[in-house]
């Protein structure tokens, strides 16, 4: 219709309200503030980058999960609720059951769980799903956040490296990203380089270390502490070797491992789920994945020797860490009935999204991440 000037306009019969509005949308700047996470619909409906990484998160996830699917693994789900802790180095959430009178904990991880499917006859398993690890909170972590964790029997650590680049080169060039760290574009076509553990600590520091064989020993330990206060890495209550090697290398080699890189042969001191190397003593078949800095993968070849799980557990349980593992004798019984020759790998995909779509800190890829009140 038009009005009596002449407007074209729209000639209304009938008008329904389909939702009331009763507050304006936030002013210019919004996507810039803090409070977006508090109020993260409203983040959404004004801000189009945060939209599309939570749509890149649901297509990284979806990738992860086809590419698996059609290499026949098969997804499982594992308890979240449960009476011991197990699978990773990390203080858990503890809670209370009324009804059964007993203090239960939320998972860290799902590996015990996983392996015992393996021990059942299923040779490729994977999962994702949600963690809980009562630890720190920063930029590139979250006390709750989804992972992915896959075995497969018959594998070892070095098929898992080839996996990890067909899996992440594969994503980035099918969704189309453009991964980048400051100025530096990431190169994701395979091979991607890899840098040996305690040589890597040794190039960084110019001082030769303990054989692996040797750094479960009291000399290597005043050693570790020696280099820590060196090169000025705060060394906390808790002095353990792991804990003093962990330091190390997230202080002097991890910010330098910008491009995809693998981080081989952790000592197994650090290392209570690996098997050990087929030729190296006290080094383990393990590895993990740096990108940008940030580590996103961690795989070994699994451990499956029922007593020296045992005895590597207990010596966990003698270590005085709250975030050592315990020992968990229904998984040590399940090695007993024979656990295949097994690899493992697990990524925190909150942390992949991070990374794969040039982000500061994890919350971003959080639709709802929590909040200090």
């Amino acid at each position: 219709m038009r009005t009596k000037s002449g407007e074209l306009s729209v000639e209304v019969a009938s008008l329904t309200l389909l939702a009331p509005c009763l507050r304006q949308l936030p002013a210019t700047g919004f996507e810039h503030s803090q409070k977006r996470f508090r109020k993260r619909y409203l983040d959404f409906m004004v801000n189009k980058n945060a939209r599309d990484v939570i749509v890149t998160r649901a297509r990284v996830i979806k990738y992860v999960r086809n590419f698996l699917e059609s290499r026949d693994f098969m997804e499982v789900e594992t308890p979240i609720l449960g009476a011991s802790i197990g699978g990773a180095t990390a203080r858990p959430f503890v809670t209370w059951h009324n009804d059964m009178e007993q203090e239960l904990v939320m998972r860290v991880a799902p590996e015990l769980y996983l392996k015992q499917m393996v021990v059942g006859g299923f040779d490729r398993v994977f999962e994702i799903g949600k963690l809980f690890r009562n630890e720190g909170v920063d930029h590139s972590h979250n006390p709750e956040f989804t992972s992915c964790e896959f075995y497969q029997a018959y594998a070892d650590y070095d098929d898992l490296m080839g996996t990890t680049e067909q899996l992440l080169g594969g994503m980035v060039e099918e969704l189309d990203l453009q991964p980048s760290h400051g100025d530096k574009n990431l190169d994701f076509n395979s091979p991607f380089s890899r840098i040996e553990f305690l040589p890597s600590l040794e190039s960084a520091t110019g001082l030769s270390f303990p054989s692996p064989s040797e750094l479960d020993s009291q000399d290597s330990l005043k050693f570790l502490l020696s280099v820590c206060e060196k090169q000025g890495v705060e060394v906390e209550s808790v002095i353990t070797v792991p804990r003093l090697l962990d330091k190390l290398m997230g202080r002097l080699v991890e910010p330098e491992l910008v491009q995809p890189t693998f981080l081989l042969h952790h000592p197994l001191v650090m290392s209570p789920l690996a098997k050990e190397h087929r030729e190296v003593q006290g080094l383990a078949e393990r590895f993990e994945l740096f990108i940008g800095g940030k580590e996103v993968a961690n795989a070994y070849t699994e451990l499956n020797d029922p007593e020296v799980q045992r005895s590597v557990l207990l010596s966990q349980a003698g270590l005085e860490d709250p975030e050592a593992m315990v020992p968990d004798e229904a998984f040590c019984a399940s090695l007993e009935y024979g656990l295949p020759p097994t690899a493992g790998w697990g990524c925190g995909l909150d942390r992949l999204v991070m990374v794969l779509c040039n982000l500061d800190n994890i919350r971003e890829t959080i639709a709802f991440p929590l909040q200090k009140e």
